[in-house]
This record gives structure tokens, C-alpha cells and sequence, in this order.
């Protein structure tokens, strides 16, 4: 009688597992922007909490009463920009802890703690450029989160929607498009993890490599931050306030002053 078959899986898997190679490892990448969408979510509740007690303090005219004690405004603004500075740098600190040994050990630890860090002060400049736009710390605290979540969304302009990986072409849109912290940290952790799941090192030195490149994910990080600042100081100064506007009057008239200066030389 002829011999029996092999039974499913038995001899054939055990010499497949000695002869072929291991495959190379790879990600989920099944719906787009996946990777980055869960960083990303890392951020939203400091970026509520900021939210809320910033306009919590207009609510309850704080700052008036700060001012008409003679508290120079600029050191409200910078004890704001320290305090929170701290919390999200150490939020940060301690997801790239845990992340860069675990989640992208292929990737150098400095690397994968820049694209952390510049994202945290992004965030913190952006709510800042939020915060003059609210009157009620309830909806400030719903919808800045929302904003900062329908930014990161935007990342499916220039993902594949069937691999969710990045498509070819367009960098200087996006470029462009990584001004917004969210959608510039997303694409960058979207590159990180096609690093690791093709099983390929990235450092300093291969980090430009590509037509968009996690280098330019950074560049545009650290430019978003004084923009993303000097958009805060400009809402602050000339958005009205509850007592009407705000430094723009007397923006306008140190500008005629100098106009009259001017005209006088």
C-alpha cells in the first residue's frame, strides 16, 4: 500500500523553517495614517487641559485683575509658556522612552526623541495660537482637540489608501502641509514605521534620503514652531477682547507716532 501523507504542517514547515529565510517584518498599515493617528492622540489631552484653564483664567477675568495690579502681560504669556512647556516636554520625554526601544528599535533614540519633542512644542505654540479664539473654557476644551484631530487627518491627502504608506510625489506639498503639527508629526512617525517594517536602520546620517524624507518631517516641525508663535502673539495683540480691542490700539498709534516722527526728520 503506498505511505501514508504527511500530516498538515509537519515535515514541510519544519524544513521550510531551515531553508527560507525569515520573512521581513512588517507593520499594519490597513487603514491610512494609522501609526501616526495613535501618536498623535498622545498629545490631545494636554492639548485640552491647556485649553481649558488658559480661557478658564479669561472667564474669570484673572488676567484683568493681573493687569490692573501692573503684571506685565509678557509674563503671564511666559509663565504659560514655561508651565505648560514642562508638561509636554515630559510627555515627550517618557513616549520616547518607551517607544524607541520597543516600538523603533531600528531607529536611533536621538532621532525618534527630536520628532517627539519638536512635535510637543509645536502643539504648545499651536494651543497657544488657539486659545484667543475662545470665549468659554468648555468649548475651547472641545474644540481645540477636534482641530488638532481634523488636521491630522489631512494626512490622507498624501497617503496610498490601500497600503496607508506615503505616495510618491508632491513633497513640496508636503512640506507645505507638516506646518500643521499634526499632520507634519504624522507623516514623520508614518515614515519611522516603514523604516521598521521593512526591517531597514534609520540614523542622522540616511534620514534625507527620499523624495520626502523624515528630515524634512523635522525641518518643517522646527519652522512650524515660531510661526505657530508669532501666530499666537498676533491673535493675542489684535483679536478684541471682552472690553473691546485689544493691543491693536495702540499698535496703531505707536505706528502714528512714528509716521509723525517720520515726517518731521
Amino acid at each position: 500500500p503506498p505511505p501514508p501523507p504527511p500530516p498538515p504542517g509537519g515535515s514541510q514547515i519544519g524544513a521550510r523553517n531551515h531553508t527560507d529565510p525569515p520573512p521581513a517584518p512588517t507593520i499594519p498599515t490597513k487603514s491610512p495614517g494609522r501609526p501616526g493617528l495613535v501618536l498623535a492622540i498622545s498629545m490631545a489631552v494636554p492639548l485640552s487641559t491647556m485649553l481649558r484653564a488658559i480661557v478658564s483664567e479669561k472667564e474669570a477675568r484673572i488676567r484683568e485683575s493681573l493687569a490692573m495690579m501692573g503684571l506685565n502681560p509678557l509674563v503671564q504669556h511666559g509663565s504659560w509658556a514655561l508651565a505648560y512647556g514642562a508638561e509636554f516636554i515630559t510627555v515627550a520625554l517618557l513616549i520616547s522612552a518607551e517607544l524607541a526601544p520597543s516600538a523603533f528599535p531600528l531607529a536611533s533614540p536621538t532621532l525618534v526623541l527630536a520628532l517627539f519633542t519638536l512635535f510637543a512644542l509645536d502643539t504648545l505654540a499651536f494651543a497657544l495660537a488657539l486659545a484667543p479664539l475662545f470665549r468659554s473654557a468648555k468649548l475651547a476644551s472641545i474644540a481645540g482637540p477636534l482641530a488638532f484631530f481634523v488636521c491630522q487627518q489631512l494626512s490622507s491627502l498624501f497617503l496610498d489608501n490601500q497600503t496607508g504608506v506615503l505616495a510618491d510625489g508632491g513633497s513640496r506639498a508636503k512640506w507645505a502641509a507638516s506646518l500643521l503639527p499634526p499632520l507634519g508629526f504624522t507623516l514623520g512617525a508614518n515614515l519611522l514605521c516603514l523604516y521598521e517594517g521593512s526591517g531597514r536602520a534609520v540614523s542622522w546620517a540616511n534620514a534625507s534620503d527620499g523624495d520626502f524624507s523624515i528630515a524634512d518631517a523635522l525641518g518643517a516641525l522646527a519652522l512650524a514652531l515660531p510661526l505657530w508663535a508669532a501666530l499666537a502673539c498676533a491673535f493675542e495683540w489684535l483679536l478684541p477682547g471682552e472690553y473691546g480691542p485689544g493691543s491693536d490700539a495702540s499698535l496703531r498709534g505707536c505706528a502714528r507716532a512714528l509716521a509723525r516722527r517720520a515726517r518731521r526728520w
